[in-house]
């Protein structure tokens, strides 16, 4: 897993498709359910970013059926918001919205950070022009974020979006300053 981690980051897509697939065969091999169900998830993002969605979405809906069996909710949460970005990327926005919700309470549940998942679901509310909501959702999100912290800069992005939808101008120049400040960029 280590290596496909490391291919993934190089880019070599099919290398680590390939690595996260003998992952998988090991682990049913072994019945190490829950390695196979990560490496599942992982492997519908290098699907993803193949431009195999119906394959990655394949993938984590296997790997989340795995992980709501053996009750890994830590790991499930992961998989939700990873289902959720796909299903949102596919304009299934209905899909998108109640994986999101699920991801939510299981990270309140858990005590975990929120800021990527209302981040995604501040998405939802954009692509489905809620811009009131999308505003009030990734404020939500930019307070639970790290101050200066890269949670923030991801959900800064957001945010400016939402703005120039929405016609805020000055709330978008103010956006855009901040995640410059963020990045370093001038």
């Amino acid at each position: 897993a280590a290596i496909a981690s490391t291919l993934v980051e190089r880019g070599e897509l099919e290398g680590a498709r390939k690595a996260y697939l003998e992952v998988i065969e090991v682990g049913r091999r072994l019945g190490n359910e829950r390695d196979v169900a990560i490496a599942l998830q992982n492997l519908a993002w290098v699907d993803r970013d193949s431009g195999e969605v119906i394959a990655a979405r394949r993938h984590v809906a296997e790997a989340m059926g795995m992980q709501e069996r053996r009750g890994e909710e830590l790991d499930l949460v992961f998989s939700l918001d990873c289902a959720g970005v796909m299903a949102l990327e596919q304009d299934d926005t209905d899909a998108a919205e109640k994986l999101f919700q699920r991801a939510l309470v299981l990270r309140e549940k858990l005590k975990m950070k929120k800021v990527a998942t209302l981040q995604n679901l501040a998405e939802v509310r954009l692509v489905e022009r809620r811009l009131d909501e999308a505003k009030e959702v990734i404020g939500r999100s930019l307070a639970a974020a790290t101050a200066g912290g890269l949670d923030e800069g991801f959900a800064r992005e957001v945010e400016l979006r939402i703005l120039i939808e929405a016609r805020d101008l000055p709330g978008a120049a103010r956006a855009l300053a901040r995640s410059r400040e963020l990045s370093g960029e001038r």
